[in-house]
């Protein structure tokens, strides 16, 4: 598991590379993943990472977790990075996740159809190899950039969460977040849902927000309607953040859907609306029907079959995700 008291110790070294962790504390979750807390509840936090202290993926050899060779990284910043790697994923870590691959494959889930189309494609994976599962575990620290993918020292352990505090670039190239928490720090990364952090980071956690699986459904008068799993690609209608919508033929393509947001029951189908609206679709609720009750049919069969599932650790991480997503849906109209 993550070295906790090595990660205090190179964060009080990389404060002198312009690290700041201020009332932050590194910390590890019930189900033993490191994360951040506030060490005061009722005080401000910061979080600021510099340019200069991520480190690009293709600078690290997934293969034995630490900074290739060939990286143009000097002294005596690769040993500390290589420092960082090693605490944070080790024998343990790997062997854990390669014991739910085995589980994976011997369950035969890849070819499952009941868990076919679910967006899993990168948790529902049997590679064993190293490689492989040091770049699935070290895929909640990575950052996208402008040049690419980026390790995103202690900013990383922040654990996704909507409502949680922004993530943001200063005009140095500085990733920082800030604001006000009692306990866990968690930050604001874009869209996601519980499917979404299973999938791209191997994390079980709950949001108020679900999306909709990707899909392809057929329509009244000829007409189709696709949908993806794009969250970045999304439209200003008025004042309101809408997926892309576009027709193509008699398809009709939109880039996500949001199902639910637990805290506002109307938002969902507002925004499904707003979006398709322009496209002159014939029974807008109709459609919308459609889309939820395929939404609710596929998880909540996946959901009866991840609870038969014999390996524990895998039946929870599936089950748990499904219920999140399932349990946003009815929370919404």
């Amino acid at each position: 598991m993550s070295d906790l008291n090595k990660l205090q110790e190179l964060a009080a070294q990389a404060a002198e590379e312009g690290v700041t962790l201020k009332n932050v504390e590194i910390a590890s979750s019930d189900d033993g993943i490191p994360i951040l807390k506030t060490v005061d509840g009722a005080a401000d936090f910061e979080i600021s990472i510099p340019e200069t202290m991520l480190l690009p993926a293709a600078d690290i050899d997934f293969a034995t977790a630490k900074v290739g060779e060939s990286a143009s990284v000097e002294e005596p910043m690769r040993a500390w990075f290589n420092d960082y790697l090693a605490a944070m994923v080790d024998d343990e870590d790997r062997a854990a996740l390669a014991l739910v691959r085995k589980a994976i494959d011997q369950s035969n889930l890849t070819v499952n159809s009941v868990f076919r189309g679910l967006a899993l494609a990168n948790f529902l994976t049997i590679n064993i190899k190293p490689e492989a599962l040091n770049r699935s575990l070290l895929s909640a620290s990575m950052v996208g950039t402008a040049s690419g993918p980026k390790l995103i020292p202690f900013l990383g352990l922040a654990r996704a969460g909507a409502g949680g505090s922004s993530l943001s670039v200063s005009a140095g190239g500085s990733f920082r977040a800030t604001g006000r928490a009692e306990g866990e720090i968690r930050v604001s990364m874009g869209r996601f849902d519980a499917l979404h952090a299973l999938n791209s980071q191997g994390q079980v956690l709950d949001f108020p927000t679900a999306y909709s699986l990707p899909l392809s459904l057929t329509l009244p008068e000829k007409r189709s309607i696709t949908i993806s799993r794009n969250f970045s690609e999304s439209q200003v209608i008025g004042k309101l953040a809408v997926p892309k919508a576009w027709a193509d033929g008699d398809e009709i393509k939109m880039s996500y859907c949001p199902l639910g947001f637990s805290n506002q029951p109307r938002a969902a189908r507002e925004m499904f609306r707003t979006a398709l609206r322009p496209l002159n679709i014939t029974g807008l609720d109709m459609v919308w029907g459609l889309v939820r009750n395929y939404n609710m049919s596929r998880m909540f069969d996946a959901y009866v079959a991840s609870g038969e599932l014999e390996d524990e650790n895998l039946r929870k991480m599936l089950s748990q995700s499904l219920r999140s997503q399932i349990e946003t849906m009815l929370k919404s109209i």
